[in-house]
């Protein structure tokens, strides 16, 4: 799953390289024949959208969580939740402390003010306010609203999986305790916060709050493929090689919708559990992904994702309109690799240690979170 992860981690970092510039999101007469001669249509208006999609790419990180956090619970062990909890909270939070400090030397070295031939995106999103400690701190406090995501705005989806970390051993308990009713009932948070926001237009943080609502129902499928995993690996593996693949492609293929689209995410969420079923059933496309180039970038694919899109914004900022385009996808790629690398061995690897460490020091008695019961 690790390099399932790697793989969505690195379409984020293209997605973003797309995103700079004002071809990927400016309006396009698909009318006119000179349109279709342009590869960036393609990249924009069929199945290789999936290459350059950064939204489908984060809810099968949403799925993936589920999944992986859910193994425990549905293998009956039972977990202690304030040892769950300080794991998870070093798992996530440190590196991505250190990510926004980052974030926030390179914004503080970098010009400021639009850049003149790169899109709205690029000017819009990213490094418009000042860098005040006040301002890092907005940050790190997570409260997901756009203005405390102007430093590093992947943090996004960051804010979301840390409030559903905190709930999800009560989530994966309701999955197992109750298998009929609980992801319909996860569906139904989804419909009921969607509409609320499309009705009533809360502000931000409301928003976001709702938000993590939506995305709670990604967490929950991935929770009940842990659960059904046996299941899932038996009939994928009676799959013909044309059927599997056939599923394989029509997963590309959704991954590829438009995020502007009505229930876009959903068909993401679908196209998130045929991929790992496949990964899950199927031994040539398990053998495809124990690549060790997959691997390897499965195992920075948190550093990845943290860290890649400074890096970006800094030698944009820097060297765009002195230096040809391409090159500066190329340095930037040069160096976002062994950033990230770097930060998996000094950031995450310690980050994970210190949360192992602090959990065995509490007691196995003390909060504990069992598959047939709740947290004591």
């Amino acid at each position: 799953m690790d390099s399932l992860r790697g793989i969505a981690a690195l379409t984020v970092v293209l997605h973003h390289i797309f995103l700079t510039f004002p071809q990927a999101i400016m309006p396009l007469d698909l009318s006119s024949l000179p349109v279709w001669l342009d590869p960036v249509t393609y990249l924009r208006y069929s199945p290789l959208r999936t290459i350059v999609g950064g939204r489908p790419a984060v809810i099968l990180f949403f799925v993936l969580s589920g999944f992986v956090l859910a193994l425990p619970f549905a293998a009956g062990r039972s977990v202690p939740y304030t040892g769950y909890l300080v794991k998870r909270f070093c798992r996530i939070y440190i590196p991505f402390a250190v990510s926004i400090a980052f974030a926030a030397l390179l914004a503080s070295l970098a010009p400021t003010g639009p850049v003149q031939g790169l899109s709205e995106w690029f000017n819009l999103k990213s490094w418009t306010e000042p860098v005040s400690f006040r301002f890092i701190l907005a940050h790190l406090l997570m409260l997901g609203t756009p203005s405390t995501m102007d430093l590093n705005n992947v943090m996004w989806s960051l804010v979301h999986e840390m409030r559903i970390s905190l709930i999800f051993p009560l989530i994966a308990l309701f999955l197992i305790r109750s298998r009929r009713v609980a992801l319909p009932s996860f569906f139904m948070i989804w419909l009921v916060a969607t509409a609320i926001i499309i009705l009533l237009r809360p502000d931000p943080l409301t928003r976001s709050l709702l938000d993590t609502a939506v995305y709670t129902l990604f967490f929950a499928i991935g929770a009940q493929m842990a659960i059904d995993k046996d299941r899932i690996m038996e009939v994928v593996s009676y799959l013909s090689r044309p059927a599997l693949w056939s599923g394989v492609a029509l997963a590309f293929t959704l991954f590829a919708v438009p995020p502007g689209l009505p229930g876009a995410e959903l068909l993401y969420g679908l196209a998130s559990i045929l991929v790992i079923a496949a990964a899950l059933g199927n031994n040539a496309f398990r053998t495809a992904l124990e690549h060790d180039g997959c691997q390897w970038l499965g195992r920075i694919s948190y550093s990845l994702y943290l860290f890649h899109l400074p890096i970006l914004l800094f030698l944009f900022r820097w060297f765009y309109g002195e230096v040809h385009p391409a090159l500066i996808i190329v340095a930037a790629l040069a160096i976002i690799m062994p950033v990230a690398a770097l930060a998996y061995k000094c950031v995450e690897v310690p980050s994970m240690t210190l949360g192992r460490r602090l959990s065995a020091m509490l007691s196995p008695e003390t909060g504990k979170v069992r598959h047939t019961g709740g947290i004591t």
